[in-house]
């Protein structure tokens, strides 16, 4: 095995795979802006109308309440707590 070639070699694929890198990296740039400037809003929405209706949601009113309204939290019951520490106590002896 001739190291010197193997240098010479391993140095060129590494500048390949940069400039390999640094196309990708551009193409998927500007297919990326290109694919949002050529969407207009109003399909999405219609499409997302169309989606909520055909499957029963309401996706316009929760989208406009969702940045106001408080999360929901589930409320446990102290009796709850004590079963739950009782089948971990359990599960954690026989282990």
């Amino acid at each position: 095995m001739d190291l010197e070639k193997i240098a010479a070699v391993m140095e060129q694929f590494e500048k390949s795979f940069d400039s390999l890198d640094l196309a990708s990296a551009t193409v998927e740039g500007a297919m990326g802006s290109a694919t949002t400037a050529s969407m207009p809003e109003e399909e999405v929405d219609a499409l997302i109308n169309q989606v909520a209706e055909l499957h029963s949601l309401e996706v316009t009113s929760r989208a406009a309440d969702a940045s106001s309204k408080p999360v929901a939290q589930q409320v446990v019951e102290e009796s709850q707590v004590d079963e739950l520490e009782k089948r971990l106590a359990t599960l954690r002896a026989a282990a």
